[in-house]
């Protein structure tokens, strides 16, 4: 499934910068739209282990009882969602204050924000495995600091990542370059799910190993973005 997301999202991009007939300008965006793509990619391979990985650490090696009552591994999941809705107006807030002084992030700078995020998050699980594997139950607030870091990384990635499409692609695209966005989340999760058969339960060091891969791979996106950044503006033609 991830070679035939991957072979569809090449063709498609393909046709746009051989057979669509663009301008050069155009063409060019089509460049950044790429490298953003891919970005999103990276991404949601490492947000996606919420119903994977961390799922699994949440019912295994989580101590669930609060106050006598057993909560169930799943409910953990919610956490992140209500992050979202609280935090989101705030993260509206902060762009729109940073465009009044003309201090506005760009978009390349904001998804390496939103992969070193990623990232950290599980920098943080990866500590609370070590303790896992000196046989204790570690509390959910390792849990909750890694979906607030994974938030505020989908809060700089993927409203900022909808809206570039919209701007990079001409007009006539823009349905189709939409559906080529949720392909990348596709194709993350479809990843997220390759990573986390790397974990064996039967040999729990695979944990943190698996933790620290993808915090590596968060890191290294976040970084490779950041160097990519002057690049991609040039190719965005002034689109913010």
């Amino acid at each position: 499934m991830s070679w035939l997301i991957g072979v569809l999202a090449i063709a498609y991009f393909t046709y746009l910068l051989f057979f669509a007939g663009l301008e050069p300008a155009e063409r060019r965006r089509i460049y950044a739209v790429i490298g953003l793509f891919i970005a999103c990619t990276v991404f949601y391979a490492g947000y996606e282990q919420q119903g994977a990985s961390f799922n699994l650490f949440a019912q295994r090696y989580t101590d669930r009882t609060i106050f006598g009552f057993d909560i169930p591994a799943g409910v953990l999941q919610a956490v992140s969602p209500v992050l979202v809705v609280v935090l989101a107006p705030i993260a509206a807030a902060v762009w729109l204050a940073l465009g009044r002084r003309n201090r506005d992030l760009s978009s390349p700078v904001k998804f390496a924000l939103g992969l070193l995020f990623m990232g950290s998050g599980f920098l943080v699980l990866y500590v609370a495995s070590h303790y896992v594997l000196q046989g204790e139950k570690v509390l959910p607030l390792w849990l909750v600091s890694t979906y607030l870091l994974h938030t505020l990384g989908e809060l700089c990635l993927y409203p900022v990542g909808l809206s570039s499409m919209t701007k990079l692609i001409p007009t006539r695209f823009v349905g189709q370059m939409l559906g080529i966005w949720f392909m990348a989340l596709s194709l993350g999760a479809n990843i997220a799910g390759q990573l986390s058969g790397d974990y064996d339960a039967s040999q729990l060091a695979s944990l943190p190993a698996l933790f620290l891969k993808i915090f590596w791979w968060g890191a290294a996106g976040g970084g490779l973005m950041l160097l990519c950044t002057p690049l991609l503006k040039r190719l965005m033609a002034g689109v913010k």
